[in-house]
């Protein structure tokens, strides 16, 4: 099976795998896992749908998994839709 991309330092230890198809990836989800990687389905994905900051929500929610330190300065950790003032303690 080929896949989009190899996100490394995201979502599992053995990164995250990107597929635009999830019926064609669903037969193999037991076995990515086994083998410590995650995956998404992302239908539609394209060079054209591409946004820096929907990358970084996607990033965000998938957590760092990397060494400890080596974050990219975006990075906030922050869960798809969770606010980030309320991550960091500080809600209004």
């Amino acid at each position: 099976m080929e896949f989009v991309a190899l996100v490394k330092s995201f979502g599992t230890p053995g990164g995250m795998l990107v597929h635009t198809d999830y019926d064609a990836l669903k037969p193999y989800t037991q076995r990515l896992k086994e083998d410590g990687y995650g995956w998404s389905a992302m239908p539609g994905i394209s060079e054209d749908s591409y946004t820096r900051q929907g990358a970084i929500d996607v990033l965000n929610d998938w957590g760092w998994t990397g060494e400890k330190g080596l974050e990219p300065k975006w990075y906030s950790g922050a869960y798809w839709g969770q606010d980030v003032d309320e991550l960091k303690g500080n809600a209004k």
